[in-house]
């Protein structure tokens, strides 16, 4: 059989830093002769880094990477070749090998601390490239101040639906296609037919998958730690997640040739989700307004660290009565000139150091997470301090249970001109209208001082900030 149309299922590199162990899942190496048969794993090529999605985060399981998806307040959605061992390329041989110590599988979200499991599940039907390509993680706390994803319970996505893949995965590329993992993206995507038979390797049946079709240096896809990722879709029920990255066919290893993406269809596999999620709660998750909804503030900064451009600095203004102040970086892993360890430093009113800081993560990996409870109103300094490597990073920084801001109409933490508009007509009319936000006292009217209360949060920042 030709070395040009392989499939693997879990290709990984360890890499260690000191105590911690890292298995990036996917990272690329040549297909020995034993994995050709094989598909390879999932891979976002041409997307853009985001820091929506809330409830898309990273599954390390002992270190080993990958994409997952929050669908219920403790529960996670992934692929189950992410949870198997390596070799394990259908259910009886996850088994057999064992599943993970659920305490040493961690979940880690852009808006929220990092969260271990304590439980995990693998969908029976597990066969690489075959169809079942499922795992849960039902995590030891749930989490707080974001809205689950909904999965797809409504019919299987016809050919040519429009679609969202998100993941961490890396971008692809000579000379070593694991560059940039670590990075969360997004790339639009339509549905296509399943790739037939290549060569004496059987087609991926259309009955168990979703397949988007891809073409060189053009379309997105995913990318070598982008498995167990969501592919949103909506089919009418609203947006959902409608398949979970599995692995991709094609001919060459760096994620940007002609290839064909396979992602589990979760419509098939939905009785398993379901009783995998069970009861929990899949709205409100904890007494925090979840991110995205009126309450929360939001900022995402973007950039990359240097030997000559060592240390990002940055502040947010935290309004009087906020309730919690969060800040989450993730960056690139590993680069061509090696492992990446940024390090991330929180502080009140002074700029953020290794020697001063309120919240430090320095825990050797281009990931970090700080969280201030009922945070002071004033300045606070977020830094990421490049310890060893080069490369980019996310910064998210999150303000939960931020008091209301007059005329904050879209509840983004600023008052626009639109929204000024908004609250005078709604003051003309003698009723709250389109925005509630000028209501202050919640007595179904906007008066005049309440609109110059908005006028007011919008020259001089919400809360006076």
């Amino acid at each position: 059989m030709s070395d040009s149309h392989t499939r693997s299922p879990h290709l990984c590199r360890r890499l260690r830093r000191g105590a911690l162990l890292l298995v990036l899942c996917g990272i690329a190496h040549v297909a020995a002769a034993a994995d050709r048969a094989h598909p390879r794993p999932a891979r976002i090529v041409n997307g853009t880094a985001t820091s929506d999605y809330p409830a898309v985060g990273l599954l390390a399981n002992g270190g080993q990477l990958c994409s997952a998806t929050l669908i219920g307040c403790s529960t996670v959605l992934t692929a189950a070749h992410c949870i198997c061992a390596r070799d394990a390329e259908n259910f009886a041989q996850c088994q057999r090998a064992g599943l993970p110590d659920p305490q040493q599988v961690v979940f880690l979200l852009q808006h929220a601390m990092p969260t271990a499991a304590s439980r995990v599940a693998v969908n029976a039907n597990y066969a690489f490239a075959r169809g079942g390509d499922l795992a849960v993680v039902t995590l030891a706390s749930p989490v707080t101040g974001i809205a689950p994803a909904a999965f797809n319970r409504a019919k299987k996505p016809p050919l040519g639906t429009a679609g969202t893949i998100v993941g961490f995965g890396g971008t692809g590329g000579d000379p070593d296609p694991s560059v940039s993992v670590g990075i969360k993206r997004s790339a639009a995507i339509e549905t296509a037919s399943c790739p037939v038979a290549m060569d004496d390797l059987p087609p991926i049946p259309a009955a168990n998958h979703l397949c988007i079709r891809l073409t060189a240096g053009g379309d997105a896809g995913t990318c070598f730690g982008d498995s167990g990722g969501p592919l949103f879709v909506d089919v009418g029920a609203g947006i959902a997640v409608g398949g979970v990255a599995s692995g991709l066919d094609g001919d060459t290893m760096d994620c940007l040739a002609p290839v064909s993406d396979f992602h589990t269809d979760v419509f098939r596999y939905r009785n398993f989700v379901a009783a995998q999620l069970g009861d929990d709660q899949t709205e409100a998750c904890g007494d925090l307004p979840p991110v995205g909804a009126p309450g929360t503030i939001v900022r995402a900064v973007e950039g990359s660290l240097s030997p000559d451009a060592s240390s990002f600095q940055t502040t947010v203004a935290v309004p009087p009565g906020t309730r919690v102040l969060r800040a989450v970086m993730n960056g690139d892993l590993v680069t061509p000139d090696g492992f990446n360890d940024f390090d991330l430093f929180v502080n009140y009113e002074a700029p953020a150091t290794p020697l001063d800081s309120r919240c430090a993560d320095d825990n050797g990996v281009a990931f970090g997470a700080c969280e201030i409870d009922a945070p002071q109103a004033g300045t606070w300094h977020i830094a990421v301090e490049d310890i060893d490597g080069v490369g980019a990073f996310q910064l998210t920084i999150s303000l939960f249970g931020v008091p209301p801001c007059a005329g904050d109409c879209s509840g983004d933490g600023t008052v626009a001109i639109d929204e000024l508009v908004r609250g005078v007509t709604a003051a003309l009319n003698g009723e709250v209208g389109a925005c509630p936000a000028f209501d202050l006292d919640g007595d179904g009217v906007v008066r005049i001082d309440e609109v110059i209360a908005g006028v007011d949060d919008a020259l001089l920042g919400c809360n006076g900030g």
